[in-house]
């Protein structure tokens, strides 16, 4: 399996220094993990090739969608899904059948179909929740007429650009979230089987476990980093060159940060410098004139800055990767497609 960071779209996401720019990194570890522990499953020959399936599909999909073709690849996920589902009536424990289950999938009768798949979902659902998030946006945005289709993004400046951005890469994060309920299954079944999986991470910046950057990109996509509720970086800078002290970043938010400078109180660096600093959150190429620096706390022991920016600036990965290294529990996942359109549609009255 080759890297798939010589496709077009990788390519371009992975010099860019926001928070996108690791996705592609992701998605082929994840794949990766995937084909190796994947190979570890002891599975009969009746069920082994819906796996295959499932695991050729994804590496399509991932394919596809490098080069530019993305929203066509999100078309292929819901598939893989019900692939997905199925495969958990094989754990230890659930009462199923696999072999009537694939008889009745494979039937000409359609209500026969239906209660095969009803039967697999309920039972994958209670193995893991975030299946049926993912197959109820799947199903009203990939499978039919969708709301995705009245919604008109102009590729403009500013905040419609951001938004554009945005919602093209949308179906990279639908099919990250795909692979990971096909590494839920995989951990799960190699436990069950007495095998151990091998550790699952990646990163530019330290180690981290995909999912806990992938779920903080969703969180960016939907922009519910608010000011009450910041990505909370919690993270101490010291030793550096030009400023006394260590400089503590709390939260970063949509549209600004909140920096702490311990230290004494003549040492005090000046405001520029602090724009340099809140500029690693923001990427290098920010112009650094929409950058403000209020000084809202002062004591004897160091000050507390408020750093504010164009809310049309995206995180850099950097920002995202500590966090990410950093937090033991990913966020929840939620149906952040609607959420994204309603971000939209609020954007298009605000006008």
């Amino acid at each position: 399996m080759s890297s798939i960071n010589e496709l077009p779209a990788y390519a371009d996401m992975h010099k860019s220094e926001l928070w996108y720019a690791l996705i592609p990194q992701l998605l082929d570890t994840q794949l990766r993990w995937i084909v190796e522990n994947g190979s570890k499953l002891t599975l009969d020959d009746e069920i082994k090739s819906y796996f295959a399936v499932a695991v050729a599909l994804l590496e399509d999909a991932i394919v596809v969608a490098g080069n530019n073709s993305q929203y066509l690849s999100a078309h292929a996920l819901r598939p893989i899904l019900e692939r997905i589902a199925l495969l958990w009536s094989i754990l230890p424990g659930v009462e199923l059948n696999s072999n009537d289950l694939v008889e009745a999938l494979e039937s000409d009768d359609r209500r026969k179909r239906m209660a095969a798949t009803d039967k697999i979902f309920d039972v994958a659902i209670k193995q893991d929740p975030e299946i049926r998030i993912l197959h109820d946006m799947l199903s009203r945005y990939f499978s039919h007429v969708s709301h995705l289709d009245r919604v008109k993004i102009k590729d403009g400046d500013g905040r419609d650009k951001l938004l554009s951005t945005r919602a093209n890469l949308i179906p990279y994060l639908l099919i990250f979230d795909v692979g990971h309920c096909l590494t839920t299954f995989i951990k799960s079944l190699l436990v069950a089987q007495g095998a151990i999986p091998s550790s699952l991470a990646g990163g530019r910046v330290g180690r981290f476990t995909p999912i806990n950057y992938m779920r903080t990109a969703t969180y960016i996509l939907c922009e519910k980093h608010s000011r009450k509720k910041g990505i909370q970086l919690s993270t101490l800078i010291s030793n550096m060159s030009d400023i006394k002290g260590e400089i503590g970043i709390k939260d970063v938010y949509r549209g600004g940060m909140d920096i702490h400078r311990y230290g004494k109180a003549e040492d005090r660096p000046t405001p520029d410098r602090i724009v340099q600093l809140a500029i690693f959150a923001v990427g290098q190429d920010a112009d650094t004139t929409e950058v403000k620096v209020k000084l809202v706390e002062e004591a004897a022991n160091g000050e507390k800055y408020e750093i504010s920016w164009s809310k049309s600036y995206e995180m850099t990965y950097v920002m995202v990767g500590i966090f990410a290294a950093r937090i033991q529990t990913p966020y929840p996942l939620f149906d952040y497609l609607s959420d994204f359109v309603n971000l939209i549609k609020t954007q298009k009255v605000s006008k």
